[in-house]
């Protein structure tokens, strides 16, 4: 490429001294960039020709290729600077490329260049940044750059310089987390950082959490009634009069061992009455402002054998009888079961926050108040965000109900981390459209992930032309995608990815059963089916979704340093 320097005039771009392999010197840098802002000041074409006949091989140049015909090329420097330049065999440029190129030869008055590759236009690009904004050009600060430019971030000191407090901040954590977490405005804490990575390992289903927090919640239950902790504490200590209990053993002071029973037993029956308030007001909480429609009878659940276990335990004959039979609701149960005085002995109470049948119970309870049903999901366009709203509300006031409870630090990071999970799923629907649909079918529990592949801003301008993925946890089913693009409104395509031959052909056997519903809507509809070993990659939650609107074919094009400024 041959450069015509009789059609520079007023200013040049930024020249650096660089060799082949795309090294800068950063010495050379401020040098040029001083000359070449002499030149500006003066505003003497001369001088800035001056400069290009005066640029060694291996130095470069920025600009902005405006057109391309018939072998030669004219370029866009700083402040509407143009060159012309005939392009040489085999060089393949097209216009609207912000390139950087380097000079090859420059003998008597003809400068030859050679657009850099991508590495080199990287370097350059990279190295001009932290240049312009005053930075050290290391490693760490090089690496920041090269995650910006990859996310078409702004690369100006702030950006660098906040992106390397928060790598500071948090060591441990991947830059492209904290990078992506910057991009989309979302605060950079602890808990957001582990919600990301989590949800990276597909790793933070609100479904299991639930589970989870249920199982660990029976535990401090059960420990908390039989006094394994207090109670062999209290055991291990001795009594008030300082008397150590190992020496009880034999010993002839039944005074001193009276007291000590009498000290357990009180203890005892104050854990009884803590975890009757506890239940108490966690299913009160629960059920506050849920539906009656949502409620199921015992017999949809139990056996015969299971409602016989549980009315066992009820001193109201009244209501055991309407256990036995089944035909009482979850929430009439325990909301009577609990705030009755006379419904349930202490001693059976102990009994019930151990029995399997109760624990079914309560799962049955947990399922009602804190999942969705298929049902609710298609029912209206604001039951996801009321089941959110309520969700977050339960887990609130579930929080602080455990919190009067001596729970392990188990079940308190169950309660944390599925309070940050909500809180970051709100953050990140400012810019996507993402939620998690913890499910409860009628004979399986499920949890779903809605992606809609358009952040808000472009679906606003083009709602017509949708895409997105359902990704399903399913008991039965095991995992399955589906892939959704609906366009015109009214064409549907499905594409069904799912974990084994015996899944395909029972999507198979009942896909007519969609296809007809779908149909009555309203919808055109194309289906495709195969199996994970089929399909081209797994769906990556980095890739495929946050980092989906990005085009990294060419980071750099829209980058054009002047370090003059």
């Amino acid at each position: 490429m041959e450069i015509n320097l009789s059609k520079l005039f007023n200013n040049q771009n930024i020249n650096t001294n660089q060799n082949p392999e795309g090294e800068v010197s950063s010495t050379s840098l401020r040098e040029s960039a001083n000359l070449l802002k002499n030149v500006v000041n003066s505003n003497n074409s001369e001088n800035a020709i001056t400069v290009l006949k005066n640029m060694l091989a291996g130095d470069t140049f920025s600009g902005l290729v405006t057109n391309v015909s018939e072998g030669s090329v004219e370029i866009l420097l700083n402040q509407n600077v143009k060159i012309n330049a005939s392009l040489s065999k085999g060089v393949n440029i097209s216009k609207g490329e912000n390139l950087t190129f380097m000079v090859e030869d420059n003998q008597n008055g003809k400068v030859h260049i050679r657009p850099l590759d991508s590495n080199g236009q990287a370097n350059t690009v990279i190295n001009r940044a932290l240049e312009a904004a005053n930075l050290p050009i290391n490693e760490k600060n090089i690496n920041i750059v090269k995650e910006l430019l990859s996310l078409n971030m702004p690369i100006n000191k702030e950006t660098i310089t906040n992106l390397a407090r928060q790598m500071a901040k948090f060591p441990e954590a991947n830059l492209n987390s904290l990078a992506n977490l910057t991009r989309l405005n979302i605060p950079i804490n602890k808990e957001n950082i582990g919600q990301f990575e989590a949800y990276k390992q597909f790793d933070a289903k609100i479904e299991q959490s639930l589970n989870t927090l249920e199982s660990d919640f029976f535990k401090d239950l059960e420990g908390l009634i039989n006094n394994k902790n207090q109670a062999g504490n209290l055991a291990t200590k001795g009594d008030a009069q300082g008397n150590n209990p190992s020496n009880l053993v034999g010993n002839p002071n039944e005074a001193n061992a009276s007291a000590l029973g009498e000290n357990v037993q009180n203890l005892q029956k104050d854990n009884l009455a803590n975890a009757r308030d506890i239940l108490k007001s966690t299913i009160n909480n629960l059920y506050n402002g849920v539906a009656d429609s949502k409620d199921n009878t015992l017999d949809t659940f139990l056996s015969k054998e299971s409602l016989n276990n549980l009315a066992s335990l009820v001193s109201d004959k009244e209501l055991a009888s309407q256990i036995k039979d089944g035909s009482i609701t979850t929430r009439d149960l325990v909301t009577k079961l609990f705030n009755s005085e006379n419904a349930l002995s202490n001693e059976n109470l102990a009994k019930l926050i151990g029995d399997k049948d109760f624990k079914s119970l309560f799962h049955e309870l947990i399922n009602e108040t804190m999942k969705l049903s298929p049902k609710e999901v298609g029912e209206s366009e604001d039951a996801i965000n009321e089941f959110y709203n309520k969700l977050k509300k339960n887990v609130d006031e579930l929080s602080k109900d455990l919190k009067n409870l001596n729970i392990s630090p188990q079940t308190e990071k169950n309660v944390d981390n599925l309070k940050n999970n909500i809180n970051f799923m709100n953050e990140l629907n400012r810019n996507l459209m993402f939620m998690q649909m913890p499910i409860k079918f009628s004979d399986s529990e499920g949890n779903g992930e809605l992606y809609v592949f358009s952040n808000k801003k472009n679906l606003k301008y083009d709602p017509d032309n949708i895409s997105a993925m359902l990704h399903l946890d399913m008991e039965n089913l095991g995992p399955l995608d589906i892939y959704v693009k609906l366009t015109n409104k009214t064409n549907l395509s499905t594409n069904f990815v799912l974990e084994s031959d015996e899944m395909l052909d029972f999507i198979y056997e009942n896909i007519d059963k969609l296809e007809k519903r779908l149909s009555e809507l309203g919808y055109d509809t194309h289906f495709e089916m195969k199996t994970n070993d089929e399909a081209a990659k797994s769906f990556d939650f980095v890739r495929d979704f946050i980092e989906r609107d990005l085009n990294k074919s060419s980071p750099i094009e829209t980058y054009i340093f002047d370090t003059k400024a």
